[in-house]
This record gives C-alpha cells, structure tokens and sequence, in this order.
C-alpha cells in the first residue's frame, strides 16, 4: 500500500521473502493429503526480493496508469536513527542489508514436487490490484485495471 501511494520517496534495503497467499492455501490442502506431511512443519517462500525490487514490479506494472512507486533506496544511517523511534523499522532490522535470515524450503521441493508457486511479480501486482480496486488505495485517473492492456490488444487487433 505504502508502495503505490508513495509514502516514503526512498525505501530502505530489506529483504523480503513471498508467497502468494492463494499458494498457502493449495499447499495446505495438498498437505492434508500428502503422507508425508503429519509431523512436520513447512516454510513456504515462493521468492527472495528486495523491497526495491517490489517497488520496481509496482512501477512497470502502474506507472502508465498514474502511480510512482519509490525507486531509490533509502540511506542505511537513516534507517539506523528510525529505529530508534520506530517499532516496525526495528523488528525490520533483522531483514537488513545483504545479510537476511537464510530460510531453507528444500523440504517443501522434496515432499511437494509437484507444487509451483506464482511469482513475486505475479503476487505483488495482483495484490496491489486489490488494493486498488477494493479502495484501499485510491484509484488515479489512468487506471485501467487488470488485463485491460491484453483486452485492448486483442479488440484491437480484430
């Protein structure tokens, strides 16, 4: 949300790592029937981004529909002092710089190979999507809302 409205004009330098949250839930059914699920606990990540790297999906899916997503990163100094005042920046920290927790999601390859999960890309814009077209995030005069391009080509082309 902070993203599509440009709530900060840099961002700072995490790592984040997704998961679509429609893949939670059929990897959830999928484990309710898999044999060797009971007993073990799974930790799901589609793919390991950048914040900037979020912003920078936001801009090429919706720049051209009126929405500016950061494109800088933030000075780590700056970040520094805002934890100092700021919670969520804190509990951030961990997530910080080119040192991000290592996550392990070989058990959910070696027991679901038969799952794939949307990409980052896909995730993120579908979300910001939502957010628009559910009026969390406001609507600018240029959207045009999901697969207007791909309609457009195709009325076109005809």
């Amino acid at each position: 949300r902070d993203a599509l409205l440009r709530a900060y004009s840099k961002v700072p330098h995490l790592t984040l790592y997704v998961i679509d949250v429609r893949d939670v839930v059929l990897f959830n059914i999928k484990a309710l029937t898999n044999e060797k699920a009971p007993g073990n606990r799974y930790l799901l990540s589609a793919e390991r981004i950048t914040y900037l790297g979020l912003c920078n999906f936001l801009t090429d899916e919706f720049c051209s529909q009126g929405y500016d997503p950061p494109a800088a990163i933030m000075a780590s100094y700056k970040i520094k002092i805002m934890c100092l005042f700021n919670k969520t920046f804190a509990m951030m920290m961990a997530m910080f710089g080119n040192n991000p927790p290592a996550y392990n999601t070989e058990k959910v390859k070696a027991d679901f190979s038969d799952i794939e999960f949307r990409t980052a890309k896909e995730t993120i814009v579908d979300a910001a999507y939502s957010l628009i077209e559910l009026g969390i995030v406001e609507k600018k005069p240029g959207y045009r809302g999901r697969g207007q391009e791909e309609e457009e080509a195709a009325t076109g082309a005809q």
